[in-house]
């Protein structure tokens, strides 16, 4: 007698590996959406490639409800997506599960290693740094101790770090690792003695050689495309020193409703270098307290 169809959950080691293999990422091919937000929320959807219930898209009678919900019968999806892949003409199991292949290939060359993958960090879960309450120190190694700055501009700058701190945290393992090696590269395109909205720029080429990989590098470039997604950097056209413009990466300010143009990205590599800190270490770490006064 066959099982009787049940939807079970998928086990916290399968969710594990599914995000970590994601990229953050919604596995349609082309879509950036994100799967878990700014706040550490889950936004994305798990899917069943074949469905987990009869008369579900793809039903294979034929599966135990453990195959069901096993890793290689799920991908993470948008909404507007996973209403896409109800279309079972044009998405069947077949072109699925090459979607979820072609994705998860992005982000492992061996997804057999399930004990790596497994030992990562849960980001999902672990999402917590010590907030910083006035940015005090950072504006005086900077500045001096004669700096003066509006109770209303600090506040902003304030928002600006913790919620930029917040995406980065969100960003998946490996890309933590390309936004801090990008950072630790960037580049004042002026070269002036002043902080602005879109002056911290990184060519993706020259973190691609820092990883001894080739310049069309997919990991690291589907990294940046990751990074774009979490507004915490945009492309756009740059003068570097003065010369003819050219398309860069832009770290750029997350904070929607800020009222004054901080960059705290440009803010945080000015300070850790006056102060002669690896930035990489200090986002590694998390231990921002020194920021304060």
């Amino acid at each position: 007698m066959s099982e009787v169809p049940k939807r079970l959950a998928p086990t916290p080691e399968t969710i594990r590996r599914l995000f970590s293999l994601s990229g953050n990422l919604c596995y349609f091919r082309g879509c950036h959406n994100i799967m878990i937000n700014s706040s550490g929320d889950f936004i994305g959807q798990v899917c069943h490639i074949e469905a987990a219930m009869t008369g579900g898209e793809r039903f294979n009678k034929n599966m135990s409800n453990e195959e069901r919900r096993s890793f290689d019968n799920l991908v993470l999806l948008c909404y507007e997506h996973h209403i896409t892949t109800d279309d079972v003409e044009t998405y069947d199991v077949k072109s699925l599960k090459d979607m979820k292949h072609n994705h998860e290939s992005l982000f492992s060359e061996d997804l057999v290693v399930d004990k790596m993958l497994l030992s990562l960090k849960d980001y999902t879960r672990d999402n917590s740094f010590k907030e910083v309450l006035n940015l005090k120190n950072l504006f005086i190694t900077i500045l001096g101790d004669d700096y003066k700055m509006g109770q209303d501009e600090l506040d902003d700058a304030i928002k600006s770090f913790n919620s930029s701190i917040r995406k980065y945290l969100n960003l998946t393992p490996f890309t933590r690792k390309v936004f801090a090696c990008g950072i630790a590269r960037s580049n004042h395109p002026l070269r002036l003695y002043r902080i602005d909205n879109d002056s911290l720029y990184v060519d993706f080429g020259e973190v691609c050689k820092a990883f001894g990989r080739n310049m069309n590098d997919v990991e690291i470039w589907h990294s940046a495309d990751e990074i774009v997604a979490k507004n915490l950097m945009l492309v756009t056209e740059v003068s570097i020193n003065g010369g003819s413009e050219v398309e860069r990466h832009v770290y750029s300010n997350c904070l929607d409703d800020c009222e004054y143009d901080i960059n705290i990205w440009l803010w945080l590599k000015t300070y850790c270098d006056k102060s002669g800190i690896d930035i990489r270490a200090y986002l590694e770490n998390l231990n921002f307290g020194g920021l304060d006064r």
